[in-house]
């Protein structure tokens, strides 16, 4: 536990303060980086190695293949039908290929340059790395040690509920925040009117 609120912390620090998916970088990466850190000194300490937790040789490259011609039929499929049912209501569309930001601010940027599509590469890297390293590797290790599997496996999935309710946390306290400042700001607008008007009327 302490590991996770370690990393926990270190999320909300970057999702609200730092807010590294708003600039250029377009992800929310650095608590993963400290993540994969704090994941590699808990190994140590407890005499666990990464194979211990499930990152083995035997079969990377079997497993990326695999996992591209799953991705590539899925998105085939997917998008093959959104296009078939937007040609069938008469809408015409297309296929783009760009990295824009993983925030959800409605950010419309569409990056095309090859750097970005390698950054996104290595950010999901990052990302699996730490998640997969932490969550479904080291939890459920040290879990299964004193539980039975499908006990740890709930409780590593809770945990990992709890880990991804910081963005709609965000996004909440962001439209909270967003909505009592346009109130604000229509409480004195509308103010302002009813004393012009009263001025004018002479009623003061």
């Amino acid at each position: 536990m302490i590991i996770f609120m370690l990393c926990l912390s270190v999320r909300f620090v970057e999702y609200f303060l730092i807010e590294t998916d708003k600039t250029s970088i377009g992800e929310n990466v650095l608590h993963k980086v400290i993540g994969i850190i704090l994941l590699a000194l808990a190994l140590k300490k407890i005499n666990l190695t990464w194979r211990d937790i499930g990152f083995q040789r035997d079969g990377f490259v079997s497993g990326i293949l695999k996992g591209l011609l799953l991705g590539s039929i899925c998105f085939a499929v997917s998008f093959g039908l959104e296009l078939g049912i937007l040609a069938l209501q008469g809408n015409s569309a297309h296929l783009e290929i760009y990295i824009s930001s993983f925030s959800l601010t409605g950010s419309q940027i569409k990056n095309t340059d090859f750097v970005f599509f390698l950054l996104c590469v290595l950010f999901n890297i990052i990302n699996v790395w730490m998640e997969e390293g932490v969550f479904r590797g080291l939890f459920i290790k040290i879990l299964s040690e004193t539980k039975p599997f499908m006990q740890a496996n709930y409780i590593a999935a809770f945990l990992f509920g709890v880990w991804h309710i910081v963005m709609p946390i965000r996004s909440c306290t962001n439209y909270f925040l967003c909505s009592c400042v346009c109130n604000s700001y229509e409480s004195n607008y509308e103010c302002s009117i009813r004393y012009y008007c009263r001025n004018r009327s002479g009623n003061r």
